[in-house]
């Protein structure tokens, strides 16, 4: 039986996360995507996925470039990957 493949978010595109739905972090976070990290995110249920980018503040400037762990469903449907089944 197939699994449904949890969701991503696509390269280049910018998450605006909340707190609690980035892993160990404190508030708010804007990230522009470089790398989504499917395979290192297996340990953390399909509700999590490893998201490589760059902290951007209010301005659109780049601050630093973090890796942090994702809650899936924060992924809005526009900026997610097409899904399927695996």
């Amino acid at each position: 039986m197939a699994t449904p493949r949890r969701r991503l978010p696509r390269v280049g595109v910018v998450l605006v996360l909340a707190q609690g739905d980035w892993a160990w972090g404190r508030g708010s976070l804007r990230l522009l995507v470089t790398a989504v990290r499917e395979d290192r995110s297996e340990p953390y249920s399909p509700e999590w996925v490893w998201v490589h980018g760059a902290q951007l503040d209010d301005g659109d400037r780049e601050v630093g470039f973090m890796s942090v762990l994702v809650r899936c469903s924060a992924i809005p449907d526009e900026l997610a990957e097409p899904t399927g089944q695996v």
